[in-house]
């Protein structure tokens, strides 16, 4: 498959080039949640995001974009009725998961940052140093995990949660590029953090 990613710096050259990033740009289905199916076309749907409709942190938003999903190569041992596509060489695919791993570490879910998040932010390491990019990718399906162990009842007061994990963040950053990665999608999460952002006093 061909995707419409282009390179505008020599930072996005080199992850352009990479093979496990070309690698990872066919993974995905069509799903909730997921409705552009393959990584590739929901980077696509990102960068056009940000070139329409965002004149701030432009070249932060794009690498964070580029970057954000790229761990799920890392997880496709564990989830390929989720992430493998439909017709792909399955052996191909989970060869190239293990080299990932092996390369930049294992990550197991922790719990509050899916597993594909903080291979992301191993791999984005390799091409920035840059703590507000990093920290972006790194935690930007946290909340959604926070939401679930809140809505499901799992602890008395998610704050102290929070307060932990978001008060170092960029969270301005942070909450751009929530709205950017589920433009056209379910929305509510970036309220939602936001709302928490304010009852613990934390300012984006």
């Amino acid at each position: 498959m061909t995707y419409d990613i282009t390179a505008q710096n020599k930072t996005e050259e080199a992850i352009l080039a990479n093979t496990y990033f070309q690698t990872s740009l066919d993974i995905g289905k069509v799903r909730q949640g997921h409705l552009e199916g393959q990584l590739g076309y929901h980077i696509e749907n990102l960068l056009q995001y940000i070139s329409e409709h965002c004149t701030k942190n432009v070249a932060k938003l794009r690498l964070i974009a580029i970057l954000h999903d790229m761990g799920k190569l890392g997880e496709l041992i564990d989830n390929t009725h989720k992430y493998l596509p439909e017709t792909s060489n399955k052996q191909l695919y989970l060869q190239k998961s293990r080299q990932f791993i092996q390369e930049v570490g294992e990550k197991p879910d922790d719990g509050y940052e899916p597993a594909h998040a903080l291979y992301s932010y191993e791999f984005a390491k390799i091409f920035t140093d840059d703590i507000d990019i990093l920290q972006t990718i790194k935690y930007h399906d946290t909340a959604y995990r926070l939401s679930k162990i809140e809505k499901l009842g799992l602890t008395e007061n998610i704050n102290p949660i929070i307060r932990k994990i978001f008060t170092p963040l960029n969270n301005k950053l942070m909450l751009q590029f929530m709205e950017i990665d589920n433009s056209g999608r379910e929305t509510t999460i970036v309220s939602w953090l936001n709302k928490k952002l304010q009852q613990i006093g934390i300012v984006a």
